[in-house]
């Protein structure tokens, strides 16, 4: 992976922050003014995004948004709104270091392989997708003894979407 990655970032509907994305008529705006918004969805901790997931269920709790930076522009960027009850396939990887190969926003085939991990005996060993789909969550959990990450991939296909940046004056 190449140095210009930029990390994705989450939007959860009616979720309290102090940045949202602004759905306005028919257009999404990243702002931090929702005096003018039909719904809000409120930026979260990107490790945090595993709260509005089901994980029994393998479904989100709530809609969210992810923003996928890779596709910016200077006024745009790419989105993905993921819609209440959308069914997942969730896949946990667990090791001593784990090496991600995908970013978000990409779309893997069951059995490409998604990660490497090295185990506490030093073998590196290939994690192979159990899913076919969009990755739309890489949630790395490094706190965690081994290392835990969790794969969330959308099975069906995602509504992408263009959302405006703010500027001084459309705030």
């Amino acid at each position: 992976m190449s140095s210009d990655y930029s990390f994705p970032e989450v939007y959860v509907k009616d979720v309290s922050s102090y940045r949202y994305i602004c759905l306005n008529k028919d257009s999404y705006i990243i702002t931090s003014n929702t005096s003018e918004c039909w719904e809000t969805y409120g930026n979260i901790p990107y490790e945090e995004s595993f709260k509005y997931i089901d994980l029994v269920e393998a479904r989100t709790i709530k809609p969210f948004i992810v923003v996928l930076h890779n596709e910016e522009t200077e006024n745009t960027v790419k989105g993905v709104l993921i819609d209440k009850n959308t069914p997942l396939c969730l896949q946990e990887v667990l090791g001593n270091i784990i090496y991600f190969l995908h970013r978000d926003g990409v779309r893997v085939e069951k059995n490409n392989v998604i990660a490497y991990i090295i185990t506490n005996k030093l073998e590196v060993r290939s994690v192979k997708s159990m899913c076919k789909g969009i990755i739309m969550l890489t949630i790395d959990m490094p706190w965690e003894e081994p290392r835990k990450a969790l794969f969330v991939v959308v099975e069906n296909e995602p509504r992408f979407i263009d959302i405006r940046k703010t500027t001084r004056s459309n705030v």
